[in-house]
């Protein structure tokens, strides 16, 4: 019977000596909202040669789609892409990796480089913004 005493004051003593059970001394600090991802470089663009080939998130690829490839975006994210040269802008979804240029910053869709005025070129120098989602 005593050491069963003796085990049950341990277990009181550890549980009132742990934060788990008391309220914290002040409240916690919010996080710090992270930093608007903003890039100039020089994008290209991808098309009928990958078209319904599987991209990164496991879709395929449509060239019609307002649709990105971007080395490290999080998939699925959103991008403004705005292009320097005359001011189009166009909003795309990261979907894929790349470009696999090292001079390049972004691969878009057929359909993307055509808003943006830049599909008989084949690059343009760009402003990718990502857009926050709530």
């Amino acid at each position: 019977m005593r050491q069963r005493m003796t085990a049950l004051g341990a277990a009181l003593a550890f549980c009132q000596s742990t934060a788990i059970f008391s309220p914290p001394p002040f409240p916690p600090r919010p996080a710090a909202k992270p930093l608007p991802f903003i890039e100039v470089g020089i994008a290209s663009w991808y098309g009928p040669g990958f078209a319904r080939k599987r991209t990164a998130d496991g879709e395929r690829f449509n060239v019609n789609g307002l649709t990105a490839a971007h080395p490290y975006l999080p998939l699925n994210s959103f991008v403004k892409v705005t292009n320097l040269g005359n001011g189009r802008c166009v909003i795309v979804r990261i979907n894929d990796r790349g470009p696999h240029y090292a001079d390049r910053v972004l691969d878009l869709s057929p359909r993307a480089a055509r808003q943006l005025h830049m599909k008989r070129d084949g690059l343009a120098r760009v402003l990718i913004e990502q857009i926050p989602i709530a």
